[in-house]
Formats: structure tokens, sequence, C-alpha cells
């Protein structure tokens, strides 16, 4: 596929480094240049600098070959300039920061024809708010077609659960525990695996056992009264003030603290209910001064992400657990992972997954990195895969992997057993340590002249 993108910054760079792998052809078109060296050393990118987006922009051969249009450029303004230019082409996506200038925007798309509108701060801010009033604290990841669900769960010192052996535990049996996390070190456990106060389990349930679950084990614990919730949210970017949004809407008391009393007094003027405190969130006695060990939830969202970590970390310390961390750059995935928060959210990985998705559809291949090391891959079993026809107890399957559901061609979502057979056309669902990766040659094809490990680092 042609695609062509508006703009360099990091949102674009995690898009192209994307869709690179896809062996797409890339042009992009810019007027201030960034140094983002990860894009220059790409195969099949193109760059190009424009003047005017008018003359230059809209007739550029590139353009006009394009298959799917990105704009994604830091202005909001340019943005919808161009998709108005562009209205009558198909496949284009317009990124917008702004929660006023979204809301308008959508007022008015009859204007925008095709152009789809795509707010990331939206959808961090329903996450983060999912997180805390639906998932009552259980981070959990939903893997729709297969009705599977995939929580970390911690276990606290008055928990049923602490002290006892898997094998004895009652009330789980329609879960799989795929890790255990105890101090920072992840294992997978087995049936005489002790579990104590302070793990964290990573389970797989169908999404009805992990509501009953999470109905049992997590709204009474989580907060421990019926009152209004506070939320502190340390930065004033867009992610901080669109979470900031959705907890106001849910009735919560929400302090926001910023560095810049110019954007302070600006917010004040959109959000009149926030309350705003100026101060610097790494300073340990200004979080003190927050009571921050005792509010329902503390949320990192300015637009540096290592002032993101410290802060988190400084909460930690003062003795606050519900810590929820934005991040931007891929490669800081597995530290913030280690670090154990309570949820860790890389929009621009939520956004590159969405637009994957509707230009691509399903691929025969897809990966998510969860907590501790552990992969997710999304597979299609096709006829030349050696799993084909084989039941699971037969295919010698690793400690450290775990087939978790199928999805059958007929819409069909099953749990899995050590009897149940694999098919062609089959999707299956499968969780691994990095470690067990060479597992996943019984289940995908490997193009020749290729290795296993170059179709698995291709997702990455």
């Amino acid at each position: 596929m042609k695609l062509a993108i508006v703009g360099m910054n990091s949102l674009v760079e995690k898009i192209v480094q994307d869709f690179s792998k896809q062996k797409d052809e890339i042009s992009i078109f810019y007027r201030d240049r960034q140094v983002l060296p990860s894009l220059y050393a790409l195969d099949r990118v193109s760059f190009y600098e424009i003047e005017n987006w008018e003359e230059d922009f809209l007739s550029h051969p590139a353009l006009e070959a394009a298959e799917g249009v990105f704009l994604f450029s830091d202005s909001d303004a340019i943005n919808l300039f161009l998709a108005r230019l562009l209205q009558k082409k198909d496949h284009v996506y317009a990124f917008i920061r702004d929660h006023q200038l979204s809301k308008l925007a959508r007022g008015h798309e009859d204007a925008l024809d095709k152009t789809q509108l795509l707010n990331g701060t939206e959808l961090v801010g329903r996450s983060v708010t999912k997180l805390f009033y639906e998932d009552e604290g259980i981070p959990t990841e939903v893997f729709d077609p297969y009705n599977l669900s995939f929580s970390y769960y911690p276990l606290r010192p008055n928990q049923d659960f602490a002290g006892k052996a898997l094998k004895d535990m009652k009330g789980l049996e329609d879960f799989l525990i795929v890790s255990v996390q105890r101090k920072g070190d992840f294992f997978i456990p087995h049936g005489d695996t002790v579990l104590k106060a302070g793990d964290r389990l990573s389970i797989v349930a169908s999404t009805t056992a992990t509501q009953q679950f999470r109905r049992r084990y997590g709204k009474a614990k989580f907060f421990k009264a019926i009152r209004n919730r506070h939320f502190v949210i340390f930065g004033t970017s867009p992610y901080a003030l669109a979470i900031a949004r959705e907890f106001l809407d849910k009735g919560a008391d929400v302090t926001l603290c910023g560095r810049d009393k110019a954007d302070l007094i600006n917010i004040s003027l959109e959000l009149p209910d926030l309350k705003l405190v100026y101060g610097d969130g790494r300073d340990r006695h200004f979080q003190e001064e927050l009571g921050i060990a005792h509010v329902d939830g503390v949320i990192a969202a300015s637009e540096d992400e290592g002032q993101n970590i410290l802060v988190s970390l400084v909460s930690r310390e003062l003795g606050q657990d519900k810590l929820v961390v934005i991040y931007y750059t891929s490669n800081l995935a597995r530290a913030i992972y280690r670090q154990d928060f309570l949820a860790v959210y890389n929009p621009y990985f939520i956004l590159a997954q969405k637009l994957k998705l509707d230009l691509f559809g399903p691929q025969d291949l897809s990966f998510f990195l969860l907590r501790g090391d552990i992969q997710a891959y999304d597979i299609l079993i096709k006829e030349d895969t050696e799993a084909v026809g084989q039941r699971i107890a037969d295919l010698d399957l690793p400690k450290g992997f775990l087939l978790a559901g199928i999805l059958r061609e007929d819409g069909r979502s099953l749990i899995v057993k050590g009897h149940t057979r694999l098919f062609k056309g089959d999707r299956i669902l499968a969780f691994t340590y990095r470690d067990q990766e060479e597992a996943l040659k019984k289940f995908i094809s490997v193009d020749p002249g290729r290795s296993l490990y170059s179709e698995i680092l291709n997702l990455f």
C-alpha cells in the first residue's frame, strides 16, 4: 500500500515504524523538519519539504498515488484544512489534539465527507476512566473476538488467595493464571505454587468470568468508602486534560498540577470545576502537601515521559500505589512495565493499532506487548502449518507458552482445552515469554528465505 503522511513528530515516527513493516511505500510531507534518525534508516520511505500546502502538496504525484493519507502535523488547523481539501479522497485520517476544535469539527463532519477524525487524547481519557470506574483498579486488556480478558490482579495481605497453593484455590476454575510477578521478578506458576501477599497475577478468562471476579474482588477493596473519588493529575498536556474531563464527568474531585502558570490560567477558563495547583510533581514536599498517599489515584500525564516516571516514583515512595503513567516512545516500554505501575498507556501505540486494523483488517500474525516480557500473539492458522489437525495436548508446547482462545471460521470463540483440535482458518490467541517464541513455528508459515525470528521481529 502507498501512504502519504503529513508531519514530522513522535506520532509520525511511531506510525511509520509500524507501517514500514507492512512493506508499504511511505511519503512524508513536512514544513518543519525534526531530527528523527530512526526514520531515515527505513527503506521505502521518502521525504518531501513543502512550502505551500495548496500548491506543492495537493498536486504532488505521491499524494495522488496514495491509498491512505494521515494528516498528523503538530497543527490541528493545518490537519483540518487539508482534510477539507481532501474530502473526496478515500482513507484520509486527521489527528486533532484540541478538545474544543475536535468537538467543533465533529459537528460539521458533512463538510469533511470521507475524512475520519482521530483524537488520541479522548482514547486515553476513556481508557483511564474505565480502569478506575469499570475495571475497579484491575487493569484489563480485552481481546474482543475471543471473548477473553487479560487482567493484572494484586494480592493484598488479607486476600483469600494469599498463602494458598494454586491447586487449593477455589473459585478460579474458569481462569488461567499466566504469570506471577513477585518483587519485580516474573515466573510461570504451577499447581504447587504458593501465592503471597504483594504478588501480581496475570489472569486470562472469559469476559463474563472476569466481570464476576472483578465484582467480587475489585470494587470493595479498591475504593474503601462510598464517596466522591479524588484524583491527582500531573501535567497540562492534552492527555492530562482529556483524563480530567472524563473524571469530572463522573463526579470526581480532580486536582491538576502544572509547572506553567500561563497554562493553568488557560485551563481554568475551560474547566472551572478543576482544582489547579502550581508546583513541581518531582518535589517530594509538594506531593506530601497534596496528601498524595490518600487520594484514589495518581496519573502522570505531562508531555515529558521521563518526568512522568519520576513523578510516579515519588508518589510511590509516599505510599501511593494506584499509579497511571502516560509514555510516548517504545524504547521505554519494557522499563516502564517493570516498574509495576497500576497501568501505562501509549497513545501512539493505541492509534497505530487502530489505523492498521482499519486499513488492512486482521493480520495473519499480530503482536501485543504485555507486562513482564509477556507477549500475546493473534495468529491465523494456515493449511501448511504443523498445528493443523492436531490436538493441543499433542503439540508438546513448552511451559512458558499458553494457548488461551480459539476463534473458529464460523465466528465461535472457544476456551482452549487439551483435547481441542486446531483446523485451517482458526485464529488463536497465544501468550508466551520472550524465550519461548520458538514454539510459534508450530502455528505460523515462514516465508522461504526468512527465519522464524525474522517473521517475529517484523512485528516490532
